[in-house]
């Protein structure tokens, strides 16, 4: 004769409910089975019956969280895009001031408050100038020891 596990349902209804079989409802875990109502009579706890609503219950619920994850999962979709089409136009914004500043032979670099830069700065350190492009290349930098 086959015996029915009653830990492993207890527990599985402590997870999924908040309740072991034969406790009435109360508190916060009433929320985790939207639809249900404490007044309407229904199935003794530990039923076929009983089981049979609850798993209906939590596939009803898995629904609505699958849901909730694809607009998650689209609105993600779209900030990773915004992301990639900001680097995307930074790299272009790069080539064109390559191209813009083909012709460019001479580059100045004036430091601003240079005494009080000079006494941050320790023995070894240098100041880095902003990137810029000149003669038809980019990436160039000026390191000022």
């Amino acid at each position: 004769m086959r015996r029915t596990n009653q830990s492993i349902r207890t527990a599985g209804s402590t997870v999924l409910g908040g309740r072991s079989p034969g406790q009435q409802r109360s508190g916060p875990e009433a929320t985790l089975r939207p639809g249900t109502e404490d007044a309407a009579p229904g199935p003794p706890a530990g039923s076929l019956e009983a089981l049979e609503l609850e798993v209906e219950e939590l596939r009803k619920s898995l629904e609505s969280e699958k849901a909730e994850v694809a607009v998650l999962q689209a609105q993600m979709g779209e900030l990773f895009m915004r992301n990639s089409c900001e680097e995307y136009l930074l790299k272009l914004e790069k080539q064109i001031q390559v191209i813009e500043n083909k012709q460019v032979d001479v580059v100045h670099w004036r430091i601003e408050n240079a005494e009080q830069l000079r006494s941050k700065i320790q023995k070894g350190q240098f100041v880095a100038s902003p990137e810029f492009s000149a003669g038809g290349l980019g990436g160039f930098s000026f390191h000022f020891y």
